[in-house]
């Protein structure tokens, strides 16, 4: 499963409190041990009408176009390309 967040927020409707829960995250930062106090956005889910849009992994539509190195970025680049040109961006 890969899961990207990508969060539009209307800012009226986030400009009150919410009961968000902190979360202690450690961290070992300089090779010594940190505590980070975060929340999470994904929270806002249970306060606010929320919409979620599955889109798909592969094909021209899709968002996940890894390429871990030079080698597998030439073997895909007429692929991305493809994608690319789908879009409008070449």
């Amino acid at each position: 499963m890969f899961n990207t967040n990508t969060f539009i927020l209307d800012a009226a409707a986030i400009d009150q409190p919410f009961e968000l829960t902190w979360f202690a995250v450690t961290k070992t930062i300089d090779e010594r041990e940190a505590v980070q106090f975060e929340r999470l956005m994904g929270q806002l889910t249970a306060f606010l009408p929320s919409y979620f849009l599955r889109v798909g992994r592969d094909g021209l539509d899709g968002r996940f176009q890894p390429a871990k190195d030079p080698e597998e970025l030439a073997q895909r680049r007429d692929q991305i390309r493809a994608i690319l040109r789908a879009r409008g961006v070449l």
